[in-house]
C-alpha cells in the first residue's frame, strides 16, 4: 500500500489515488446511495481517503453513509456560489447532507481566470471565515484552465487546487499540457496542495492507461490523482496503475 502524502500545507495527509464521485452520481452511472457507499468503503479499505464531490453531483448521501463507518475520510466538495448568501447556503447544505460539523475541503467550482476568481471573492472570503472558525479545514478551487492555476499563488488564502491535467492535455480549455504543468509546479512551490482531475482525459486515454498514470506519478508537484470509478475491479486496476504496476489482464 502506498504511503499518505501531505496535501500542500493544509495539514491533510492524502493517499496518492483519490476517488471522484461524479461517475456514481445521478449525472452518470446513477447508483443507489447504498451501492455507491459500498464502492467508497471498498476504496477506503484499500487506503483511498480523499473523495471528491460537489453540490451539483448529488452524492452527499452515499458519502454520508460511508462516513458513518469511516468518519476519518476526507471529503472535498465544490460549489458555484459567488457571494456570501449563496456560499452560506452551499456550506449549510453540505454539512447537513453529509451530517458532519467540519468540511475537510471546500472549493469554488470551475474557476476560469483572475476575473472569475475575483468575482467569487465574497464566497471565498465566507469559506475563509468558516476555516478560521474550524468548520472548514482547507479552501480552494477546481479548474480546467491554465489561467486560473497561474493566478493562484497571488490569490490570498488559497490552500488547494483541483486542476485538469493528463498526459496529452486533453480537456485543458486554454493552453497546453506543459503550460498547465508549469502553472501547477509554481502553485505547488508556493505551498498549495494539488489533486489532479481527469487522468484518463474523460475516457480519451483509456487505450493506454498505464502511460497516463505513469505521467502523473512522475510529477512531484501533484499530491494526489483523482479518478472516477464505478466498480471494485476498476478501483483495483487504478490502484495498481497508481503504484506503477501492470493491472490484472482480466
Amino acid at each position: 500500500m502506498m504511503q499518505l502524502r501531505p496535501l500542500g500545507k493544509t495539514g491533510l495527509m492524502v493517499y496518492p489515488l483519490a476517488f471522484g464521485t461524479l461517475t456514481v452520481s445521478p449525472m452518470q452511472k446513477g447508483f443507489e446511495p447504498q451501492r455507491a457507499a459500498e464502492l467508497i468503503l471498498y476504496a477506503a479499505e484499500k487506503g483511498v481517503n480523499l473523495f471528491d464531490t460537489a453540490q451539483l453531483y448529488d452524492t452527499y448521501e452515499p458519502l454520508r453513509l460511508a462516513l458513518r463507518r469511516r468518519p476519518d475520510l476526507i471529503v472535498s466538495t465544490k460549489s458555484y456560489a459567488w457571494d456570501k448568501e449563496t456560499a452560506q447556503a452551499a456550506f449549510d447544505d453540505a454539512r447537513q447532507k453529509l451530517d458532519v460539523d467540519v468540511i475537510p475541503i471546500f472549493l469554488m467550482h470551475e474557476q476560469e481566470d483572475r476575473l472569475t476568481l475575483k468575482g467569487h471573492r465574497e464566497a471565498f472570503d465566507f469559506y475563509l471565515e468558516q476555516k478560521a472558525k474550524g468548520k472548514i479545514r482547507a479552501v480552494g478551487f477546481s479548474t480546467h484552465r491554465v489561467a486560473a492555476v497561474d493566478y493562484a499563488p497571488r490569490y490570498p488564502g488559497l490552500d488547494v487546487i483541483h486542476p485538469l491535467i493528463n498526459r496529452t492535455g486533453v480537456g485543458i480549455a486554454d493552453g497546453t499540457r506543459d503550460e498547465m504543468m508549469a502553472a501547477i509546479a509554481r502553485a505547488h512551490s508556493a505551498g498549495i496542495g494539488i489533486y489532479a482531475m481527469k487522468p484518463l482525459g474523460g475516457g480519451h486515454l483509456l487505450r493506454e492507461p498505464k502511460e497516463a498514470f505513469d505521467f502523473l506519478r512522475a510529477q512531484h508537484c501533484i499530491d494526489a490523482v483523482c479518478c472516477g470509478m464505478q466498480s471494485e475491479a476498476e478501483i483495483d486496476v487504478n490502484l495498481r496503475l497508481m503504484e506503477g504496476q501492470e493491472p490484472d489482464a482480466a
